[in-house]
This record gives C-alpha cells, structure tokens and sequence, in this order.
C-alpha cells in the first residue's frame, strides 16, 4: 500500500493537513465527501487511511509528503507508539530496523504478553534483537523480572527505541 505516485502539491491540492493535530480535511469535494470533511478512517490495525486519486495511501506517508514536500526515504515510525496519531511531530523517517526497535507491546502470540519476555522451561526468558543477532539476557522466576531485564537492555542497545 506504498504509493509514491503523487506530487506533494498534488496531495496539497486536494487535502488540507494541520500538522499540530494529524487530521486532514478534503479541500475538494468528492463523492460523498464535501470540502471540510474528515479525510480517510482509521482501519483495523490502528492506522489512518486515505483514498486519493483512485489508491488506497496511509496518512502518515501522506502527512510527510504534505509536510516536508518529498516522500519519506524510509519507513514512518510514530513515536509515540500510537498508529493513528499523525502530528508531524510525532513522525520521523527511520530504517525498517529503527522502526522495529520501536515495538512497544509483544505480538499477539506472545504467552506472557510482555515485549522481550518468553516462557521456557519454568522460568521466564528475556531475549533482545541486536544488529540482527538474538541477544540472551537471562531466565528469571517472574515474567516480571525478565521484563525489566529487557527494557534495561532496551535502553543500552536500541538507540531508536524510545519505550
């Protein structure tokens, strides 16, 4: 759902975007929606999304374009961990693996529910990614334990991360 097939003033010429709160706002009417209205909806994931000319764009791709005038180079990671909050100030253009270092909640097949933390054997693992390799950071007797293992270890090797 990358587009990079529209211009910045293309994008300006249709949407409005304030970047102190994220919402864009159609300039021009079309469809069912007049000028004024709220652009786009929030999908299921979390993240906004704006039908313009006939594809399916992401809004904080779109908020970068308005915004900076050039499509991000790399991925857009929201600070803040929330998907749907596009204020410019909570984007910046990162690496797929600044992007990454960003998580802030574990995947939904994670048993423990906690980022970093897996069950083994009993004990409760604290692993962490770095430069590609999986760094083992010890087993503890709470998930707990093992949690603050790894944001600690988060701190030190994820410059991106912001957790």
């Amino acid at each position: 759902m990358i587009n990079t097939d529209i211009s910045a003033q293309a994008a300006r010429d249709a949407l409005v975007y304030d970047p102190t709160t994220g919402a864009f706002v159609w300039r021009i009417a079309r469809g069912q929606a007049k000028v004024g209205f709220i652009a786009g909806c929030k999908l299921s994931d979390g993240y906004w999304c704006i039908t313009l000319h006939g594809k399916q764009r992401m809004a904080h791709r779109l908020a970068w374009l308005h915004f900076h005038g050039a499509w991000p180079v790399g991925q857009i990671d929201h600070i803040n961990g929330i998907r749907s909050d596009n204020r410019i100030k909570n984007l910046r253009d990162v690496t797929p693996g600044i992007n990454r270092q960003n998580m802030r909640r574990a995947r939904s097949n994670n048993s423990t529910g906690l980022l970093g933390v897996s069950f083994d054997r009993g004990r409760f693992r604290a692993l962490i990614q770095v430069a590609g390799v999986q760094k083992h950071l010890g087993c503890f007797d709470t998930a707990e334990l093992a949690h603050a293992a790894y944001v600690y270890a988060k701190r030190t090797y994820h410059p991106g991360g912001i957790l």
